[in-house]
């Protein structure tokens, strides 16, 4: 659950009784807030796909693995690939279709969002001391990502 529609956003982070109380300019939902939420709950994920052990033992496994067994290398690239950008797509596809995302091709779109979030993962299992920088760079790909192919504002 990384790109987010507004109402998903809303429900993710304004729970209970909140979520339904008007903000002072009227709206339900603070949309200047919108890119720092979704930044703030794609780095939450990140970190926990990075240093839950069994999570990162079977990414590091299966990445070990591909090169052994044609079955694993299939494995590793429908779950962390795959699934992914389709998963992604599906999201995607839902946003344009609401008016909050730009026109664009929803797979393209996905490999656009999911491929460098790929390869920060792989960067932090080599090389766990490039954690921070991969996390600037990750809040970095999720703003331009945001700014550059959401509706501003909520606006249709």
């Amino acid at each position: 659950h990384t790109i987010l529609s507004i109402d998903s956003l809303k429900s993710l982070f304004y729970q209970g009784d909140d979520a339904e109380k008007p903000l002072d300019n009227g709206n339900f939902f603070d949309y200047s807030r919108a890119e720092e939420l979704l930044v703030e709950k794609v780095r939450q994920i990140f970190l926990y796909s990075l240093h839950d052990k069994t999570i990162s033992q079977f990414r590091r496994m299966m990445t070990l693995e591909q090169f052994r067994s044609p079955k694993f290398a299939e494995l590793l690239s429908k779950r962390y690939v795959d699934w992914m950008i389709s998963y992604h797509a599906g999201i995607f596809r839902a946003l344009v279709a609401n008016g909050e995302l730009r026109n664009e091709d929803p797979d393209t779109l996905a490999w656009m969002y999911v491929s460098p979030i790929i390869v920060l993962l792989s960067i932090c299992d080599r090389q766990p001391e490039r954690e921070a920088e991969s996390l600037e760079k990750l809040d970095a790909h999720v703003k331009l990502f945001f700014r550059t192919f959401n509706i501003e504002g909520g606006e249709k």
